[in-house]
């Protein structure tokens, strides 16, 4: 994807979020993404996960259709289920980029 399209949808994305308030809470955000930001579109998925080391919980959020559910399994969700994490982790969103996805995600921060 062209990078300044991809700048911009981010741009647009992030305007977008700004008006919401995200909880600490994964449920309460879940919740909002699919009663509010997200409502009524069927091809939004939303995969649950548990780390098996930790008390961390994760949830992927993608369309139906527009990814590979072997890569998604295979190269994210089972590194999120099996990595060494801890809720003390410095930084634990960097390092799940980094380390377990190797750069293969871009980071919107609001």
């Amino acid at each position: 994807m062209n990078n300044k399209l991809s700048n911009k949808n981010s741009e647009v994305l992030k305007d977008r979020l700004e008006q919401y308030t995200f909880k600490n809470s994964l449920k309460e955000n879940i919740e909002l993404f699919k009663n509010t930001i997200l409502t009524d579109d069927d091809t939004i998925i939303y995969r649950k996960i548990k780390n098996k080391h930790s008390s961390l919980n994760f949830c992927l959020v993608f369309v139906d259709g527009m990814i590979n559910n072997k890569i998604i399994n295979e190269n994210i969700i089972c590194k999120l289920i099996n990595c060494k994490l801890t809720s003390k982790s410095s930084e634990l969103i960097n390092y799940i980029i980094v380390s377990l996805l190797q750069n293969q995600v871009n980071l919107l921060t609001i």
